[in-house]
């Protein structure tokens, strides 16, 4: 009885360590999207505001970009704090914040 309860508890401390290195490749994972995508972001809200200059955009379409990019900004702030602990909740709230932007308000 005692060596399956060592074995059991050896098991379970060999999974944690497989899953923590799972979990750190995947955070890698994260960040390294994040480091991809962010810049492509900030170019396109670099472009929106170079477009307005020429392009007269509705108050409503203006207010709307800022806050999606505020929203997607929050997460590009620090790519190396998007963990898969944290990203679902920041998505979210980056999601919600788009989606307020798109219904005014």
């Amino acid at each position: 009885m005692r060596a399956l309860l060592f074995a059991m508890a050896a098991g379970i401390a060999l999974s944690g360590c497989v899953t923590t290195e799972q979990v750190d490749k995947t955070n890698s994972k994260i960040e390294s999207g994040l480091n991809d995508a962010c810049p492509k972001l900030e170019a396109a809200h670099n472009a929106f505001l170079l477009s307005s200059i020429f392009i007269h955009y509705s108050q409503k379409v203006v207010d709307t970009e800022r806050q999606a990019y505020a929203g997607v900004h929050s997460i590009c702030a620090d790519p190396a704090s998007v963990t898969l602990q944290s990203s679902v909740s920041k998505v979210l709230q980056a999601i919600e914040d788009i989606k307020a932007a798109k219904s005014g308000g």
